[in-house]
């Protein structure tokens, strides 16, 4: 069971596997701006966006655009091992994003399913490539980019990515899960 604390999960897949996600995530055209909570998508106070969001599963629900099966095969896979390796029973993925940040773009602090009934979630965040952008935990500080790595918390944590400052890109992935 996740208690109150990230744990780290490395070299969950090979760089070659991650470069090759990356390229689909690139020939995707469905990406919108993101919207960490509410219908808010620019950071006001910092006046940039919170980067783009690629929503293949949501709510447990696929897509039906048929360019998502092999993205969510790659999701669901990465879910697998991770849960292997930290000995978690899950139920049902409830929610496939794969996030786009371009430097200076910072997302706001927000809990993944805010305002969920369902408080039996984990969220996975995964690294598709090593950045100089991060994980922000409200509580526990940063986490940097590390690509093939995987930080699992509680989905009531308050988080939020940011984009890189150096380097060009950064993606990743978010699952949530049910217990």
């Amino acid at each position: 069971m996740i208690e109150e604390k990230i744990f780290l999960v490395n070299n969950v897949l090979t760089d070659r596997l991650n470069k090759t996600i990356m390229g689909l995530l690139c020939i995707q055209e469905n990406w919108l701006i993101a919207k960490d909570f509410g219908d808010q998508i620019i950071n006001l106070e910092e006046n940039t966006t919170v980067g783009m969001t690629l929503r293949t599963l949501q709510e447990n629900k696929i897509s039906n655009n048929t360019n998502f099966n092999v993205l969510n095969t790659y999701a669901l896979v990465i879910a697998e091992l991770v849960c292997k390796t930290l000995d978690i029973k899950y139920r049902n993925p409830q929610r496939f994003y794969w996030n786009y940040y371009k430097p200076g773009e910072r997302g706001q602090y927000h809990e993944d399913l805010q305002g969920s009934p369902n408080k039996n979630l984990i969220s996975i965040l995964y690294a598709l490539n090593t950045t100089d952008g991060y994980v922000e935990f409200e509580k526990d500080g940063r986490y940097p980019d590390v690509s093939g790595q995987a930080k699992v918390f509680r989905c009531t944590q308050k988080h939020r990515g940011v984009g890189p400052v150096k380097d060009k890109v950064r993606f990743n992935l978010n699952i949530v899960l049910e217990l």
